[in-house]
């Protein structure tokens, strides 16, 4: 991901789903819609997750490690009567995000 400006990188406040455990992932490349589009193991998504998260703070971002349970995903998409998707899983992300920063 490529933020095109410093200003506006420096701006930026946003969530990276996380999943602490392999069991996690595995369970939500079984219930994934997308699950070809995700990493083949666990260690190589760790890896790449890293890797991003580096690059969003190098570029300026307020990039925050969010951890998701994939048992509250899926009740969350279920009464949004979504699939568990990229776009879900963003959202999800996103709306974790944004009560954690209303608690502070």
């Amino acid at each position: 991901m490529r933020i095109p400006t410093n200003k506006r990188a420096s701006r930026m406040h946003i969530g990276v789903g996380f999943y602490r455990r392999e069991e996690e992932w595995e369970w939500l490349k079984a219930i994934s819609i997308d699950r070809e589009a995700l990493h083949a193991s666990y260690d190589e998504w760790q890896r790449d997750f890293e890797a991003r998260l580096s690059d969003l703070q190098r570029q300026g971002v307020k990039a925050k490690k969010v951890e998701v349970e994939v048992m509250e995903l899926l009740a969350w998409c279920e009464q949004q009567a979504r699939p568990v998707c990229a776009e879900t899983r963003a959202q999800f992300v996103a709306v974790k995000l944004q009560e954690e920063d209303v608690a502070k």
